[in-house]
């Protein structure tokens, strides 16, 4: 039996937010890689917690899914000092799921400092009702 696969260092995000009106946690981890031929991809998943009466600030409690969250990219470099991103985002939450395509340019400067912008369209699709577009 063969097994042959493509080893290369992934970066794990994990970010925390607490919401002082809600006082509703919410934690994120997300699992990103970027290949050598320009294709990105990430996989973003989310929580929240403290939700419910008498729950409030008590963190990782009352742990309900928040959204999950997949993304395509391709860097296509123009020049040495200036790239563009197209990509694709899907999110897909308890009651919605959202689209986002959108394109990404990034000037990267001698001294290391980039400059980048991104236009992102999003459309949102409700889906708790079952309701039609």
């Amino acid at each position: 039996m063969a097994f042959s696969s493509y080893l290369q260092a992934a970066t794990l995000d994990y970010r925390h937010e607490y919401a002082d009106r809600t006082r509703i946690n919410k934690d994120r981890i997300a699992i990103i890689e970027k290949l050598p031929n320009g294709i990105g991809f990430y996989v973003d998943a989310s929580v929240k917690s403290g939700g419910v009466d008498g729950e409030q600030d008590k963190h990782l409690s009352d742990l309900v899914a928040n959204a999950i969250e997949l993304g395509v990219s391709y860097n296509y470099k123009v020049t040495d000092n200036f790239v563009l991103q197209p990509g694709f985002i899907f999110e897909s939450g308890p009651d919605t799921s959202i689209y986002k395509p959108y394109l990404r340019g990034q000037y990267n400067f001698d001294s290391g400092v980039y400059m980048a912008g991104r236009y992102r369209y999003d459309y949102a699709r409700k889906t708790a009702n079952y309701s039609d577009d």
